[in-house]
């Protein structure tokens, strides 16, 4: 895109904005195309520091051509200054190409509670295990570019961004799923784009076919456990208030080549040696939280636990020194014990 004053950005659109679009690729119209682009995401390149800007699912809104004031005045000021057409090019890469990572993005999942620097982030990890077997899919509402959850209404369907009802919607995928690499686990989110690419079915379709299965998980879904792969994840506050919150994928890449060169272990590794792991670190927690449970008489939160501010939603510091303090304490109590039956 370029500016009345000669200022040109690079900018990507997705998903249904791509659909707007379109139509001004092969016009022959040799009028300027005007666009107002709201809610983008702002990006910088790694390598060359280049600011860009990217579309953010359904958030984004693409107005072209537009009769308002707006457009009409930045209209003017181009023929005022001889533009003829601010649209040079439409360049459109393939998705591979599209979600390339570079080592400065790459993280692990423990780097990433432990940095809690939020971003966008690639991480390499292998899926272990589908974690939500009854609400892996959604209804959404039908109008274009609106992918917002529908709720139920009267009998029906309702939009509450579009604030209009219908009788049915689209059926996208919801997936969550957990997945592991050699440190750690997280619980990541897959939504329509991303199952779409790794199953080749919709929704719909899928339900269709297992209308009269009685497992819970289609066995398409089961079949991603154990895939390796790179997942473009969204990093925020969120996830750190609450572990079981989920990272949200915006992007994949199943490139086994890519996978060799920024995580090479991953493939090496066998699945019963992951799934191992998140197995003993859930029975660790649960063990952790019956102990003191056990211990409620004790108080142990009043009992003054000192905790740093960069440690106030990690569960697991927390749960930690709660049980150091309660080891403590018991310790303190067996002492007094022994002194009185001497």
């Amino acid at each position: 895109m370029i500016s009345c004053c000669g200022n040109q950005i690079r900018c990507t659109l997705w998903d249904d904005h791509v659909g707007k679009i379109e139509p001004f690729f092969n016009a022959s119209s040799h009028e300027p195309m005007v666009v107002i682009l709201q809610f983008c995401r702002i990006r910088r390149d790694a390598t060359n520091g280049e600011v860009r800007l990217c579309s953010s699912y359904d958030v984004t809104q693409v107005l072209i051509n537009q009769q308002s004031k707006e457009f009409l005045e930045f209209r003017e000021s181009l023929i005022l200054r001889g533009v003829q057409t601010p649209m040079r090019s439409i360049e459109s890469f393939p998705m591979m190409e599209q979600t390339q990572c570079n080592a400065q993005d790459m993280k692990t999942i423990s780097e990433i509670y432990q940095t809690r620097e939020y971003g966008d982030y690639w991480v390499a990890a292998r899926i272990v295990a589908i974690e939500d077997s009854v609400n892996w899919y959604y209804s959404s509402c039908r109008a274009s570019g609106c992918n917002k959850k529908l709720e139920s209404k009267g009998g029906l369907y309702y939009c509450t961004k579009c604030e209009k009802s219908c009788r049915e919607g689209n059926l996208r995928y919801r997936l969550k799923i957990r997945v592991a690499d050699l440190e750690g686990n997280a619980p990541f989110l897959l939504w329509d784009r991303e199952c779409n690419q790794l199953l080749g079915i919709s929704v719909a379709e899928l339900k269709s076919r297992h209308s009269n299965a009685t497992q819970l998980i289609p066995s398409e879904l089961q079949s991603l456990v154990k895939q390796c792969m790179l997942f473009r994840v969204v990093v925020r506050k969120e996830q750190f208030e609450n572990l079981d919150n989920v990272f949200s994928v915006m992007r994949i890449n199943t490139d086994q080549r890519l996978i060799q060169v920024h995580a090479p272990e991953l493939l090496r590794i066998p699945d019963k040696y992951l799934s191992s792991k998140v197995d003993q670190m859930v029975e660790d927690d649960d063990f952790e939280e019956e102990f003191v449970e056990v211990d409620e008489g004790e108080n142990l939160l009043g009992v003054g636990v000192a905790c740093n501010q960069d440690d106030v939603g990690d569960s697991s510091v927390v749960k930690r020194r709660l049980l150091d303090k309660s080891s403590s304490t018991q310790t303190s109590k067996n002492k007094g014990i022994k002194e009185e039956s001497d």
